[in-house]
Parts: structure tokens; C-alpha cells; sequence
């Protein structure tokens, strides 16, 4: 077994830092060929017996990650749960590959939904937020088609997310107007240290507390979802998370 790039890879050269934007204006900087196919990353026969990508890094730090650069790999948690599944044995049937494939429990998010348990049963109650902890009680730890707590959980990390980090983005709005901030799906670890550590000096402005952004997000998912047909107790997982698969043509 073995994992690699497939296609060119251009040659970067002009010395610079991978970890930050290039400049390429000067002479001699920027792309120069193609990176020969003996210099790309191979991984081949690894001791573990296991690949799995998931849309997430495969390289670790160094020559190799330098050499790919970071175009905005997945957060990971799906990764782990494939890796964890991989490594649950030593030999596999179909089913026990196709379980890995359909594998839909919540792990990353359950941390998320202790949160907001605990900020609903501290806040001020409300009719919004009464309907949405009565319907985190149908909580399974899936990404179940039925479920309306998940999708609540995960709308509500979302937008606390965005509130979060769009407070970054306004400082460079300020200097550049048309920013837009690019998806940073590796942010989860500050986000949740901000949460954690409260910083007053990173509270983004318009809050009085750490605790007050939570909520009104919260109030904002609910006032979502509650203008819908059937209000809150009929906004499923399901009925989100849809595909929609034509022919291109």
C-alpha cells in the first residue's frame, strides 16, 4: 500500500518562508518547473499497516509538508475516528470496511454539547431557548437523520465560530474593506481556548462577557430555526443535510 501526489507539482524556489504568503516580485522568486517525481512524498508499506486521508494532512511537519504547503486541510476529527477504526483490528471484511465508511457518531461535537447544556442551564431561560434544550434531549452521539439536537449542536458551534473569528477579520476590514476570512478549518483549537481562558481583551466587541456572545448566538440559531415550518422540534439533521447529484451536463 502506499500513498503519494498525484499530478505535477510546481517547483517553488526564491527562498521564503512556506508558512507565510510569498512574495514573488522580486527576481528569481516563484514557480521554476516541476518538482521531480523522486522528491515527491511518498508514504509506502508503513510499519502500522494503515492509510487513511479523509481529506485531512497525511505528511507530518517538515520537508515534505514545506514541499505541499498548507492549502486548508479538514480539521482531522473525521480522520481520527477512520484511523481509530483501522486500528480497532487486524483483519477486515467488507462489512468491517463498510462500518468504518458509515461510521456517523458525534465525537467531535459531544464536547460541544456539554457546553451548551451547561450555559442553558446556567443563562436566563427564554421560549427559544426552553425549545431548544428540551430538543437536545433527543441526543444520540450520531449524526443521525432523525436528530434535532445534532444539528442544533452544530449550528450553534458554527456560529459561535464565526462570531469568534469574524471579530478578527473586522480589525483587517478596517485597513482592507473587501476582506473576507478565509475558512480556517484548523481554528477549533483557539476557539476553544478563547472559550475556555475568557480573555476580556479578545472578547469580540458588542458582548459584556464570554458567556453573553454563547448565548446570543444561541438566540440567533434558535430565532433561525424557529421561523421554519414546525419550529424548532421539526429542525432535523436530515432535513439540513441534503444532496443534491445531477449530471454535470
Amino acid at each position: 500500500i502506499a500513498w503519494t501526489i498525484a499530478g505535477r507539482m510546481p517547483l517553488r524556489v526564491g527562498g521564503f518562508d512556506p508558512h507565510l504568503p510569498a512574495d514573488w516580485s522580486k527576481p528569481g522568486s516563484g514557480w521554476k518547473g516541476w518538482v521531480a517525481a523522486s522528491d515527491y512524498p511518498q508514504i509506502s508499506n508503513p510499519p502500522w499497516q494503515r492509510l487513511w486521508t479523509a481529506n485531512a494532512r497525511i505528511v507530518d511537519e517538515g520537508r515534505h509538508l514545506e514541499l505541499i504547503g498548507d492549502g486548508g486541510y479538514e480539521l482531522g476529527a473525521r480522520q481520527k475516528q477512520i484511523r481509530d477504526g483501522l486500528r480497532a483490528r487486524e483483519h477486515f471484511t467488507a462489512a468491517d470496511m463498510l462500518d468504518i465508511q458509515l461510521d456517523d457518531r458525534a465525537l467531535f461535537l459531544d464536547p460541544w454539547r456539554k457546553r451548551l447544556l451547561a450555559l442553558l442551564d446556567k443563562g436566563v431561560a427564554g421560549t427559544g431557548r426552553d425549545a431548544m434544550r428540551k430538543a437536545l434531549d433527543d441526543w444520540d452521539g450520531h449524526a443521525s437523520i432523525n436528530s434535532v439536537s445534532y444539528r442544533i449542536v452544530r449550528a450553534w458551534r458554527n456560529e459561535v465560530k464565526d462570531t469568534v473569528m469574524d471579530a478578527f477579520a473586522a480589525v483587517v476590514r478596517s485597513k482592507y474593506a473587501d476582506f473576507k476570512l478565509p475558512k480556517l478549518a484548523q481554528a477549533e483549537h483557539a476557539l476553544w481556548s478563547l472559550l475556555e481562558l475568557r480573555p476580556a481583551h479578545l472578547l469580540p466587541p458588542g458582548y459584556a462577557s464570554w458567556e453573553e456572545l454563547q448565548l446570543a448566538c444561541l438566540d440567533r440559531v434558535a430565532a433561525n430555526l424557529q421561523k421554519q415550518p414546525g419550529g424548532i422540534a421539526a429542525r432535523t439533521w436530515g432535513e439540513r443535510n441534503t444532496a443534491r447529484i445531477v449530471h454535470p451536463l
